[in-house]
């Protein structure tokens, strides 16, 4: 493996173990259970260190049962769970470097990772499988099951935002004290329960994860998901820290350029990427709106659209100080 891997990689394992630890119940040994998805790559537990955990019974292979056609039995999730991190701490430590070696070896958004969560706290880890199981299904508006990935942290990190607080509220208890590491590569904690639905989530259980089927806009959000990554990552690129912020600022973007009549992938890249590079709003500027509104009556793509404007046009766009509601909308092509 490439030393530009290596270099950083000891540094942010000590800070996840740390990170980890600071986690734990104060004075007492308490048990991690570390969530695997097997479905793309599935080496952990080729690891010496990980089978050896396994063979002695310092590491326990537990399940999860979705009963979804989509979701391959031979594929299944499963949770790696340490009664004891003391005693399992070369093998914690084994998953926390191998996520960082997934992460450090593709773009923060680029690709799907077998280590996805580490959960301490679960003394018990099957009736939390059985958590993880029913949340692992939601309920598209037509009323049909699909196979909800939450537990990739490709996903997860999105959910705060896109999902509803009450049901943010289902899943993060469902979920527990889940570990996750972040677009920054450091191990943090999913963001806590809105106290102002708190008081709901013990009910929650009693309706399970995907019940009720989402709303037409709660199913879009979601599926926006896979989009904003692709974006994300180019804009990881282009010298762009992917955060939260950026994240609305893609799919806020992407919602446009859907309504404006342009839904292929790329016209979403292109007109993403003329937001992040030039201005949020470009498509509210008068010569811009109106190309794009005549391209879109037209049947063409946003390329079709935008190819008329030249980079002086662009660069003076991105340094202006032009805004969409502004009275004044001179031309700055003229």
């Amino acid at each position: 493996m490439s030393n530009d891997i290596h270099d950083p990689l000891d540094a942010l394992l000590s800070s996840a173990v740390l990170s980890l630890r600071s986690h734990l119940p104060p004075n007492q040994d308490a048990s991690v259970s570390v969530f695997i998805d097997p479905t793309l790559n599935h080496t952990i537990c080729a690891d010496a260190i990980v089978q050896i955990a396994l063979s002695n019974g310092v590491l326990q292979r537990v399940p999860l049962s979705i009963a979804h056609d989509d979701i391959d039995p031979e594929a299944m999730p499963y949770l790696l769970h340490a009664p004891s991190e003391h005693v399992a701490e070369r093998a914690i430590e084994c998953t926390l470097r191998i996520a960082l070696m997934e992460t450090l070896a593709n773009r923060p958004t680029a690709a799907t990772r077998q280590v996805c969560a580490w959960i301490v706290g679960e003394v018990t880890p099957r009736p939390l499988a059985i958590r993880l199981s029913d949340a692992a299904l939601i309920r598209k508006p037509d009323g049909s099951r699909r196979p909800f990935r939450y537990w990739d942290p490709r996903v997860m990190w999105h959910l705060p935002r896109v999902m509803p607080p009450f049901e943010w509220a289902s899943l993060r208890d469902a979920v527990g004290k889940w570990l996750t590491l972040d677009m920054t590569n450091q191990l943090t904690a999913l963001p806590p329960v809105d106290t102002n639905h708190a008081h709901s989530v013990s009910g929650m259980h009693k309706m399970r994860m995907g019940a009720q089927p989402c709303t037409p806009l709660q199913w879009a959000a979601l599926s926006r998901i896979g989009a904003i990554n692709m974006a994300m990552a180019q804009a990881h690129e282009w010298g762009i820290t992917p955060t939260h912020e950026v994240a609305s600022h893609i799919d806020a973007l992407l919602q446009t350029c859907h309504a404006l009549g342009f839904d292929t992938e790329r016209d979403e890249q292109v007109f993403v990427a003329c937001g992040l590079t030039s201005h949020i709003q470009f498509y509210e500027h008068p010569e811009v709106n109106i190309a794009l509104k005549r391209s879109a009556t037209a049947g063409q793509d946003v390329m079709s659209a935008l190819g008329r404007f030249d980079d002086q046009f662009w660069g003076q766009l991105q340094q202006s100080n032009w805004h969409p509601n502004q009275r004044d909308r001179r031309s700055l092509s003229a």
